[in-house]
């Protein structure tokens, strides 16, 4: 029973990433077909996790030529959402996430910038 739910979380991850991924080269080639909309490109946006896997917080950062609007988001692994962890307008972001509550497992952290998603980063809670 165990290898069979280890199996179905493993597959589902699988997809999950190749979900993210395929998201993200979209919004890539959006942001490159109209570049004039958009003040800065996803490539001058830096994003970190740390630590991975987490027991009590984990440190969120963004950094970002210029000021923009950033939503951060948590997901658990069936999609659905859990927690709004940032939104506002900012070019430095550093957001100490307490997750204490949250149960141990998988969880996707979602960043938006100016209202496009521009990647999805895995989270483990233990």
């Amino acid at each position: 029973m165990i290898r069979l739910l280890l199996g179905f979380v493993f597959l589902l991850t699988a997809r999950m990433d190749a979900y993210a991924q395929e998201q993200s080269s979209r919004v890539q080639e959006f942001v490159e077909q109209t570049s004039t909309q958009f003040e800065i490109s996803t490539q001058d946006v830096t994003i970190s996790i740390s630590p991975n896997p987490a027991t009590a917080y984990t440190n969120i950062d963004i950094s970002s030529p210029s000021p923009a609007q950033f939503k951060i988001t948590a997901f658990n692994l069936i999609g659905k959402e859990i927690e709004l962890i940032y939104d506002a307008l900012d070019s430095q972001v550093h957001v100490l996430q307490d997750v204490r509550d949250w149960k141990p497992g998988f969880y996707l952290i979602q960043f938006a910038l100016n209202g496009r998603v521009i990647k999805t980063l895995k989270l483990v809670v233990k």
